[in-house]
């Protein structure tokens, strides 16, 4: 949102749809043309330097709405020596406290000032909300509501008269005193300033002070229940494509790991097994090199047989080996012999506790074991097992 460009808009006193509403567009800070809208003027009509009803805005330009005076209440309060956000509370509890319509039904905005007294402006909830709605319809969301009289700061000396739309027919007109706000009207003139007349502020002065409360205004009554609800910002065209990019290198990664993992997994089953072949090869030499195509168990029986040493001295054994080591997926088998119903193999693992498992199985098959423990090179620990078949 720019504060250097955008609306100005000067709400009526009484908010119809036949009320005039007047209007300044600021540009750059400074205001760039004036006008208002007349609904019994369908052709709209411009005071000055304006081709249409309404100036042509931007969404990200600022809109400022002026209540005017007979529409809200502003004082000054000094609240002692409390800290500026507990006397900005204590101020408007204590205008809501002397108002006909209580805390509940009114809509307050206070400021702590630099002298220490605290700016508040007060309007009934009712009233703000129809004031919202009444932009609403024409069109603008306003990012600030704001009393008509605090565009001018407080005069030196006596009153001032300012003529903010001499063209609507709701008028304009208001009288600013020294902590003072109130609409320019005979009886409020003659019980303010008597004979004297008020100062009057020239269009250039008006100009001056719409320009400064536009880039900086005193108060904003858009807060609490009436705070304007931004809203939240899509995601843009090239970031959906920085998004895409993402999700789909965080996939190609995912695949990447899982292939380096299979391949890992397949290298280490492969080696695993080959060593189970020359294992095997060294007592059978004719076994296919192959651990898909080698029945190890059954070359062993016929290696037995032909050697006249009986086929099941070897199955058994060898079979319960080879069901214990498929449960025990970390632990290796690195080599093994058989002699005379003697059962020798060695095997590796990470750890002990999966040696001692494997031991423990075999055990519980019937079997007589005895193991030597030892330790490899590389931190494995060995076991060179001698199995029997009871």
């Amino acid at each position: 949102m720019s504060a250097q460009d955008g609306l100005i808009i000067l709400l009526p006193d009484a908010l119809s749809p036949q009320s005039v509403v007047a209007w300044w567009h600021v540009h750059g800070g400074h205001i760039g043309a004036r006008g208002y809208f007349n609904p019994a003027e369908p052709s709209g009509r411009a005071v000055a330097n304006a081709a249409s009803i309404w100036p042509v805005i931007s969404a990200d330009d600022q809109i400022m709405a002026l209540l005017p005076p007979a529409g809200c209440v502003v004082r000054w309060t000094d609240m002692g020596a409390l800290a500026p956000r507990q006397a900005e509370a204590a101020a408007s509890l204590q205008l809501a406290g002397n108002s006909l319509a209580g805390s509940a039904g009114l809509h307050c905005a206070a400021v702590y000032q630099e002298d220490g007294d605290v700016l508040t402006a007060c309007l009934a909830k009712a009233d703000m909300a129809r004031a919202i709605a009444y932009l609403n319809e024409m069109g603008f969301d306003p990012d600030i509501v704001l009393p008509a009289g605090l565009i001018f700061g407080d005069p030196e000396t006596g009153v001032i008269r300012a003529e903010l739309a001499s063209e609507t027919l709701a008028g304009g007109a208001l009288l600013r005193g020294r902590r003072l706000i109130c609409p320019d009207e005979p009886a409020l003139r003659a019980a303010l300033i008597g004979e004297q007349p008020g100062t009057d502020m020239g269009t250039d002065g008006v100009d001056a002070a719409l320009e400064h409360s536009f880039a900086a205004p005193r108060l904003n009554l858009r807060c609490g229940d009436f705070a304007k609800r931004r809203a939240g910002r899509g995601i843009a065209s090239h970031q959906w494509r920085i998004l895409a990019w993402l999700v789909a290198a965080g996939l190609a990664v995912s695949l990447l790991l899982a292939l380096a993992t299979y391949w890992q997994y397949s290298g280490a089953t492969n080696r695993e097994d080959a060593r189970t072949v020359d294992a095997a090869r060294a007592f059978m030499p004719s076994i296919a090199p192959d651990i898909a195509a080698a029945d190890v168990p059954t070359e062993l029986d016929r290696q037995l047989a032909q050697q006249g040493r009986g086929a099941r001295l070897f199955a058994a054994p060898a079979s319960t080996l080879f069901t214990v080591l498929q449960r025990e997926p970390s632990v290796m088998l690195r080599d093994m012999r058989y002699d005379g119903g003697l059962m020798s193999f060695t095997i590796a693992a990470p750890t002990a506790e999966s040696i001692n498992r494997i031991l423990i199985k075999l055990q519980a098959q019937g079997h007589r074991i005895t193991a030597v423990p030892r330790q490899d090179s590389t931190g494995l620990t060995l076991a060179d097992i001698s199995m029997r078949t009871p």
